[in-house]
């Protein structure tokens, strides 16, 4: 209204932009400080701290210099509900995958298929490990002869 804008002129206020759930956001000079951004909601009835839009809180907080437009809002707001379509199609392929694991766990096996893994079980049992020998070790060596030392007596002072 009219008598509003006055009375915000008076007090120094600036108003800035609004957003789309109706929250007036406004800069007020403050002599010899830091200006003060602050909020009006459309009724004090609906106050919720969380309806402010990520863009605006920023601005707020100082975090931002320049108040978000209307376009930014527009494009990160078809960004945020790209990511929520995503996040749904990621959880429907996770459910899917899910259930797909839960049904062939839960499939029983039948005798023969257990007794043939039981038989394959034995069998990796009872082979003997074949040892890897490690890279610096040749795959065939000779032994040296052994020889042996004795001291002499010119080597004792």
């Amino acid at each position: 209204t009219m008598f509003r804008s006055a009375l915000n002129r008076l007090r120094g206020r600036i108003h800035v932009g609004t957003d789309k759930l109706g929250n007036i956001y406004y800069e007020e000079a403050v002599k010899g400080k830091e200006n003060k951004r602050k909020v009006e909601f459309p009724s004090n009835e609906d106050y919720d701290p969380n309806s402010i839009p990520t863009e605006w809180h920023m601005w707020l907080r100082f975090v931002r210099q320049y108040p978000p437009t209307d376009e930014e809002m527009l494009m990160n707001e078809a960004k945020r509900e790209l990511v929520q379509i995503k996040v749904k199609e990621l959880k429907e392929e996770e459910d899917r995958q899910q259930s797909r694991n839960t049904a062939i766990k839960s499939e029983p096996m039948s005798r023969a298929a257990r007794e043939e893994r039981f038989k394959q079980i034995l069998e990796a049992g009872s082979r003997p490990q074949q040892v890897k020998r490690a890279p610096s070790q040749p795959e065939s060596f000779e032994e040296e002869p052994v020889t042996s030392w004795t001291p002499s007596n010119s080597d004792r002072p």
